[in-house]
C-alpha cells in the first residue's frame, strides 16, 4: 500500500534544503527589570544601541515590548535610523553600522524608587566579533549611571557561538536583572510546520 507520509517527509526535507530561511530557528525572549533608586529628580535618558559587529549589517533584530514603569514621567524620544516605533507601543532595532546608533528616551523621576521593566525578543545569528545590543541610563551629557559613568546596565553579545547577556551593578544602587523566558519559533519555522500539518490533513482526507 502506498504510504503518503514518505513523500510528505521528503517535501519537508527538500524545503529545509532549498529554502534555508525556512529552516528551524529560534527567537529568544527575556524580561529586563531596572531599579534605578539612585536617580535624582532631574531629566535622564534611557539609551538603547544596537551595533553591527559581524560582517553583515541587518542580520539580527531586537524587539522591545511590554514597557512599564513606576515613578517616572516619559519625555521626548529620539530614534536612531536603525530603530522604529515608540517605547509604549514597542520599539524594533536592527543592527547597523552607524556613527550615532543611540535611541534615547528622556525620563524624569517622580519617586525616589522608580522601576522599569520591558520584554526583549531577539534573533540568533551569531558572529565574531558579535553584534551587540546595549541598554543604559545616562545623564543629559551621555554619562552612564553604571560603574561610575563608564559602562552600560545591560549588554547582549550575539556570538561567537551563543547570545551572552551581562549586567552591571552601579555604584549608587542602580540594578538591572535579565531573566530569559521560553524561546519561540521564528516565522519561517512556524510556516514550515504549518505546511507540513496541512499536507498531513489533506493526505488523511484523501485516504479516508
Amino acid at each position: 500500500m502506498f504510504n503518503i507520509r514518505v513523500p510528505i517527509m521528503l517535501l519537508l526535507v527538500m524545503g529545509l534544503l532549498l529554502f534555508p530561511s525556512l529552516s528551524p530557528a529560534a527567537a529568544f525572549s527575556a524580561v529586563v527589570t531596572v531599579n534605578p533608586t539612585g536617580l535624582a529628580f532631574s531629566t535622564w535618558e534611557l539609551d538603547f544601541q544596537f551595533n553591527n559587529g559581524n560582517a553583515t549589517a541587518g542580520d539580527n533584530d531586537v524587539q522591545l515590548t511590554n514597557f512599564t514603569s513606576t515613578g517616572l514621567t516619559l519625555g521626548s524620544l529620539v530614534l536612531a535610523t536603525n530603530a522604529t516605533g515608540t517605547l509604549n507601543g514597542g520599539l524594533q532595532f536592527t543592527d547597523a553600522n552607524l556613527a550615532n546608533p543611540d535611541t534615547m528616551q528622556t525620563i524624569t523621576p517622580t519617586l525616589s524608587n522608580p522601576t522599569i521593566s520591558f520584554l526583549l525578543t531577539y534573533s540568533s545569528i551569531f558572529g565574531n566579533p558579535p553584534d551587540e545590543f546595549v541598554f543604559t541610563i545616562t545623564d543629559m551629557l551621555g554619562n552612564s549611571v553604571a560603574c561610575g559613568g563608564g559602562c552600560p546596565l545591560l549588554t547582549l553579545d550575539f556570538g561567537p557561538t551563543a547570545i551572552t547577556p551581562s549586567t552591571n551593578a552601579a555604584d549608587a544602587g542602580y540594578s538591572a536583572t535579565f531573566t530569559p523566558v521560553s524561546s519561540i519559533p521564528e516565522p519561517g519555522t512556524a510556516m514550515l510546520l504549518a505546511a507540513g500539518c496541512g499536507l498531513v490533513l489533506v493526505a488523511r482526507r484523501k485516504t479516508s
